[in-house]
């Protein structure tokens, strides 16, 4: 999937794996008092949040979610009502949605076309919403502003109070709507900051148009306007309930404890919470919130979108033993690499040059599913060719570990060809469906990555927050995998974290403090011994905000991953 979080938890990944290979004991410089060491492996804790919030959907910028809307409106709901998604709701669940402007976002029987909005999904557009500012100054006496989670089903976004700004987002670009209305938006020359009516953002809302962060492996991400309002589709814009165009206004300005503010948002983003919020009141009791009923359409119905398909480079190609001498023609089946792809659901190879013997050998290259073992494709000498082409399409059937493995299987026989060489690959996060995913599945497919690539080299713990599975809210941290389990390898560790998470619902509420301080516990049982642990981290993924009352100070290194 395209959204930020994952984007996001692959280059988190990316990173972790670079600090630990850094702090890992080198090939060449190693002492040999190291082979004596207990435990040479950093020990890591990863705290997942398991609150409610962690349920919320994650926006996906590349579906079109005025298309999802327009079909919920239009759907006749069950039973004997013959009402749109919209009346059904409003007249029948207990003061229905929160948002009682839907009408005006969509043609709508009853209502003229004067009456309604058309947004176009790349618009951008102030609209208000009922959370809550925060406004302080850090330890350095910074001036900083959060704000309550835009990603909470229970926020009411006042859509039919939204303002226009006639600019949208095109090919990276604010550009004008339309040649009639003024654009409010603009970006002020070589500063490229994002301005709104002639003037920068307040508070600590400056922002740059794009802020493009390269990372080892290329991967990147756009930290800058463009890329947050592709993922995770809006900003805040620091003006509160009274602005009205005009910054310089007495009171517009967004104070500690607002509780409405503007954010800037695309057209697009505000369809998918109009769509997002079609929920049944009552159902929130549960914090289950993609319970099936006839109201929950992004639950209800997997929406149709095209496929669409990215190409990576690899750093490093894989190729065949020899390569590009001939490879050896003893019979045997030797694996010459892998392919990794955070939320692959389907991987074409592509090859520089193939060159397996065309006689009556049986040479092969054989396409095994990295996490199950299974062989999911092969390729034979039909496909020779000395110029780049792309594999077949191999479908991707493990649950986290998205990745192929190549394996060159050879017949024993002395005719043998100058063998492969694959220099890139091209991949597909989606099929010809979409469902909306959770802050809870894209965190759990992330963990899953980092622990198949650091396997051997890192001890580690899991942890939520406990309990997980009864019926009451959480106390503290729950210890799902512990460190040096008796009798465990880093299979079996692996093994058990896949189940827990599994396991993991997103429920009540986010004990950060008390949690971190139980894990603190951890790394100090009294009845293990980790003192000659080379390092012990702890990474909290949360979409909260830690307090002050815990002992993260004894440990080397906290990482804390907000919303």
């Amino acid at each position: 999937m395209t959204s930020f979080l994952k984007r996001f938890f692959t280059v988190f990944a990316i990173s972790l794996l670079v600090t630990f290979q850094g702090l890992l004991p080198s090939a060449t410089l190693a002492l040999d008092t190291d082979i004596y060491a207990i435990n040479p492996r950093p020990n890591v804790a990863i705290l997942f949040d398991t609150s409610g919030s962690m349920g919320f959907g994650i926006y996906d910028s590349s579906v079109d979610y005025k298309s999802v809307y327009t079909n919920a409106c239009a759907q006749q709901a069950a039973g004997n009502y013959n009402y749109t998604a919209y009346d059904n709701f409003y007249a029948n669940s207990s003061g229905g949605v929160n948002n009682l402007y839907y009408q005006t976002f969509i043609s709508h029987t009853g209502i003229s076309e004067d009456q309604w909005l058309d947004l176009e999904p790349n618009e951008i557009v102030l609209i208000k919403g009922d959370l809550k500012v925060i406004t302080y100054n850090d330890a350095a006496g910074n001036l900083k502003s959060q704000t309550g989670d835009t990603g909470d089903i229970e926020i009411i976004w006042y859509c039919a109070n939204h303002k226009k700004t006639f600019t949208k987002l095109e090919n990276g670009e604010i550009v004008r709507l339309n040649e009639t209305d003024a654009p409010r938006l603009s970006v002020n020359g070589a500063e490229q900051t994002i301005y709104l009516d002639n003037a920068p953002l307040p508070l600590d809302r400056s922002i740059v148009l794009t802020n493009t962060q390269v990372y080892e492996d290329n991967t990147t991400v756009d930290l800058g306007f463009v890329g947050l309002l592709d993922a995770p589709g809006c900003y805040f814009s620091g003006y509160g309930d009274n602005y009205d165009g005009d910054p310089a206004a007495t009171g517009v300005i967004s104070e500690n404890n607002d509780t409405e503010a503007y954010f800037l948002a695309t057209g697009n983003w505000v369809y998918m919470r109009l769509a997002y919020q079609l929920f049944d009141r009552p159902n929130l009791s549960s914090l289950n919130y993609y319970i099936a009923n006839q109201y929950n359409i992004l639950a209800n119905h997997t929406i149709p979108s095209s496929i669409t398909w990215s190409e990576k480079n690899l750093a490093t190609a894989i190729t065949s033993p020899n390569y590009s001498a001939n490879y050896d023609g003893i019979r045997q089946t030797i694996k010459c690499g892998e392919i990794i792809q955070l939320g692959a659901v389907k991987i074409k190879l592509h090859f520089s040059e193939l060159d397996l013997y065309s006689g009556d050998a049986k040479d092969t290259l054989e396409i095994r599913d990295k996490e199950t073992g299974d062989t999911i494709g092969e390729i034979t000498h039909s496909s020779n060719s000395s110029e780049g082409f792309y594999s077949a399409e191999f479908v991707v059937t493990g649950t986290y570990s998205r990745g192929l493995e190549i394996y060159l299987v050879t017949d024993g026989k002395d005719t043998v060809g100058k063998g492969f060489k694959i220099d890139g690959y091209s991949y597909t996060a989606n099929t010809s469906e979409y469902t909306m995913k959770t802050r809870l599945d894209a965190t759990r497919e992330a963990i899953l990555f980092v622990v198949d690539d650091t396997r051997g080299q890192i001890n580690w713990a899991l942890a939520g927050f406990a309990p997980t599975e009864q019926n009451v809210f959480a106390d503290g941290a729950d210890i799902k995998q512990p460190f040096n389990p008796e009798q465990a390898n880093d299979d079996l560790v692996r093994e058990n974290i896949v189940q827990q998470l599994e396991k993991f619902v997103p429920y009540g509420g986010t004990p950060l403090g008390e949690s971190m301080q139980d894990i603190f516990n951890h790394f100090h049982d009294k009845d293990k011994d980790f003192s000659e642990c080379s390092r012990q981290f702890c990474i909290l993924i949360s979409d909260g905000y830690p307090t002050t009352d815990t002992k993260w100070d004894r440990m080397d290194t906290v990482v804390t991953i907000g919303d």
